[in-house]
């Protein structure tokens, strides 16, 4: 079997996150099966997401026999935010 690319919408994921009585819909690329996970944070911007910042790591890594998770911080690309000045603090709670 031939090793097939990953692509973004094949990898992506939402997921529920409970903090301090209420939900995050965190959103997530989650490449490959390997035993061990690489997770990688996107840095800020215009067009800052998980995707953008390392598409071109993912392959690699997956063939080396990894599994990466590609996360959108809370307030950014495709994960939820209900306000700016609430991206800094539900961040760490959230990852």
């Amino acid at each position: 079997m031939s090793y097939q690319p990953q692509t973004e919408a094949a990898t992506s994921r939402f997921l529920n996150v409970d903090e301090g009585g209420r939900t995050l819909r965190i959103h997530i690329n989650d490449c490959g099966d390997g035993k061990e996970t690489v997770v990688v944070l996107h840095g800020s911007g215009p067009g800052a997401t998980g995707w953008a910042n390392f598409s071109r790591n993912i392959d690699p890594l997956v063939e080396a026999g990894y599994r990466v998770l590609l996360l959108d911080c809370p307030g950014w690309a495709k994960a939820m935010l209900s306000s700016t000045a609430a991206r800094v603090r539900i961040s760490t709670p959230a990852f």
